[in-house]
């Protein structure tokens, strides 16, 4: 049995906020299906390559 305690965060600001982003995000088709466990994560360590490493004709918007 889960403790209820233990799922609380569920029920903060913050994650309530998430998880309407992500509803959001469903309903506008914003998704990416994979074939497989290999080939999703694949995709997510290139994406966060891409990010960690941007085009070095990158705009910074930061300065």
């Amino acid at each position: 049995m889960v403790d209820p305690k233990s799922q609380d965060y569920y029920w903060t600001p913050e994650w309530q906020a998430g998880e309407r982003e992500a509803l959001a995000e469903i309903a506008a088709g914003q998704t990416k299906e994979f074939e497989n466990a290999r080939d999703a994560i694949r995709w997510l360590l290139r994406a966060k390559d891409e990010r960690s490493h941007p085009p070095s004709n990158a705009r910074r918007t930061d300065q």
